[in-house]
């Protein structure tokens, strides 16, 4: 909902300096978002660097503060909901989706080889199951300040091998 003119303001630039680096306010908004993935591709790789047990205490870390960015979890929204009726936007969304989808993929497959105890789906099964939760926790969040990512950890506990 804010304009590009509040945007600008807030940069300390002028709209014509906003549009000179971005088509739309869905261009900004993606630049924006591609910067917090790569902040988060980041930590995922740092974690996925440990070792057990090391590892699994520094991704419910990143999981727990991932899932309760509540600020993240608004703009993502507003962003999602932005696509529903530009076409190029969702599939630009969707292509960073997988993106994330794969880099915990990999990081679960390394998990269950070097603990010999297989997951309970598919690595890339479950790294969409837990992106998936942790977008719900987010949004609910937004509106119910009792929610916590921790019945979540709990169960990623449960099902990842040690």
């Amino acid at each position: 909902a804010t304009s590009t003119d509040q945007v600008a303001e807030a940069a300390g630039f002028s709209r014509g300096a906003l549009y000179s680096n971005f088509r739309s306010k869905e261009d900004l908004a993606l630049a924006v978002l591609d910067a917090h993935t790569e902040e988060q591709f980041q930590e995922i790789a740092a974690v996925a660097a440990d070792l057990p047990p090391e590892r699994f205490t520094r991704f419910e870390t990143w999981l727990t503060k991932s899932m309760g960015d509540r600020r993240w979890a608004l703009f993502k929204s507003e962003v999602a909901l932005s696509a529903r009726a530009n076409p190029e936007l969702r599939q630009q969304l969707a292509a960073r989706d997988q993106l994330a989808r794969q880099a915990l993929s990999v990081l679960l497959g390394r998990v269950e080889a070097e603990s010999g105890n297989p997951l309970p789906a598919a690595p890339e099964t479950l790294a969409r199951a837990i992106l998936a939760l942790a977008k719900g926790i987010a949004i609910e969040g937004l509106v119910d300040d009792e929610v916590s990512p921790d019945w979540i950890i709990d169960l990623v506990k449960k099902g990842l091998p040690q």
